[in-house]
């Protein structure tokens, strides 16, 4: 009776790839609550962890990459359950992404709001920044201004 031999390597490799994905998905899951709840402590928390998980991620990759059959030959199941990982992975992933970019434009339009609402305070709505802060000047090329188009007279 021949038996095949123990792949330790390809299973010792899909055990990592397993906690790290596993890691990663609840990492991300809990960003993506805390950016929901808008408590930037643990959001903060958890990215950095995330970065730090990516890090080991990425190590995992390169390491995959010089030796691509390595998971080849471990068992199906195994094979089958780093399968749906990889696609609670993608699903989750997409969530966070999701998540960080309603973030971003929710700060990007409070940052409008209060510049519009300074530059209205101080008399000089037409002012407008650059990305370092400084005030960039408009040079008024006609008398009519492209806002005044639309008003009614």
């Amino acid at each position: 009776m021949e038996t095949k031999p123990l792949n330790i390597k390809g299973a010792d490799t899909a055990f990592r790839v397993q906690k790290l994905l596993k890691n990663l998905i609840e990492c991300m899951s809990q960003e993506t609550l805390a950016l929901h709840a808008q408590n930037q402590t643990i959001a903060g928390t958890m990215s950095k962890e995330k970065i730090r998980l990516f890090a080991t991620y990425k190590a995992i990759a390169a390491e995959l990459q010089n030796n691509p059959d390595i998971l080849k030959t471990i068992d199906k199941d195994i094979q089958k359950q780093l399968i749906t990982l990889m696609d609670d992975f993608d699903q989750t992933l997409k969530e966070n992404i999701t998540a960080i970019q309603t973030g971003r434009f929710a700060v990007s339009r409070l940052i409008n709001r209060l510049l519009t609402k300074a530059r209205e305070a101080v008399g000089h709505p037409n002012r407008n920044y650059n990305e370092k802060g400084k005030l960039v000047e408009q040079k008024i090329q006609s008398a009519t201004f492209p806002t005044q188009l639309n008003e009614v007279y």
